[in-house]
């Protein structure tokens, strides 16, 4: 009769220990999300910046070298 009495106890540890579980199943979730957006903003600009490196080698590449130095120039407000 005793282990009646002990019953709530019990039932409410192994509540608190459910608990406990979901709480660091949902905190590793978010974590990983978390972690995947970062990923896939950091591949994005790494994208970008390959993009403009190749915009601006092509570009380079097709000028002759007087005129890259004279919009230089002009860009710097230098005569």
């Amino acid at each position: 009769m005793t282990w009646l009495l002990a019953l709530p106890a019990r039932l409410k540890l192994w509540a608190l220990a459910a608990g406990a579980a979901v709480l660091a199943v949902l905190g590793i979730y978010a974590k990983g999300r978390s972690d995947a957006a970062q990923k896939a903003k950091a591949k994005a600009a790494q994208e970008n910046i390959n993009t403009v490196e190749r915009v601006l080698d092509e570009t380079v590449s097709a000028d002759p070298a007087d005129d890259i130095r004279k919009r230089m120039r002009d860009r710097a407000g230098k005569p």
